[in-house]
């Protein structure tokens, strides 16, 4: 046999070798920049601000609050008339319908952030919450805290006065999206209503798996 056949024979793993790594990289490389089509998802997560609340026990509430498990979070308040109501209503049905959770980064934490710190401390805000569901928890704070983490989320909120007699009666006009955390404390999903609790439960748990896979 002519000496380049036999060299090319002992090359042949070698570049086998080469090829297969260079095939797995690929497949590694479009699944990291290919999201699924799952509606809400975004491209990119986004690490959240530094912030500091108190919650619904009177313990302090941080972004490291958020570590090491999922968590959903809406904005209201406990006098909100009925956007607030509906949406816990409706997350209480979302948690229903989710399997229960194999480890403690697994699971679904369901968290309602307060714009309303002047009328909603924590003793109130505890009644509240686990009004729609005992594991439900709340969180508040001053104005400037909740900007923080609201205009960080694209979350807006503002008071309406329609009795100019009586302003301690507002109202508070504020968005109804809710959003997805990692258990990185960082935001990766937006749900912009209208909320569909069945929809909701499947988009999470794909997510979820997607994510996952992410990190693998």
């Amino acid at each position: 046999m002519p000496p380049v056949l036999t060299r090319f024979r002992l090359l042949l793993p070698l570049l086998f070798v080469i090829l297969l790594v260079l095939l797995l990289f690929g497949i590694r490389y479009y699944q990291s920049a290919t999201a699924p089509e799952i509606d809400g998802l975004h491209r990119k997560p986004t690490p959240l601000p530094t912030f500091q609340l108190q919650d619904d026990k009177g313990q302090v509430f941080t972004q490291d609050s958020l570590r090491g498990q999922w968590s959903l979070l809406f904005f209201g308040y406990t006098q909100c008339p009925d956007i607030c109501p509906g949406t816990l209503s409706m997350l209480a049905q979302v948690k229903a319908l989710l399997p229960e959770a194999k480890n403690t980064a697994d699971s679904f934490q369901f968290r309602f952030i307060s714009v309303d710190g002047q009328r909603d401390p924590p003793e109130l805000l505890y009644e509240y919450v686990r009004y729609f569901d005992p594991a439900f928890t709340a969180a508040t704070g001053s104005k400037a805290e909740i900007d923080k983490l609201a205009q960080a989320l694209g979350i807006v909120y503002y008071r309406t006065i329609p009795d100019k007699a009586h302003p301690e009666r507002y109202l508070i006009d504020h968005s109804a999206s809710i959003l997805l955390i990692n258990p990185a404390a960082q935001r990766v999903a937006t749900f912009q209503p209208p909320h569909l609790p069945e929809d909701m439960a499947q988009r999470l748990l794909a997510m979820r798996a997607y994510l996952a896979r992410q990190q693998d």
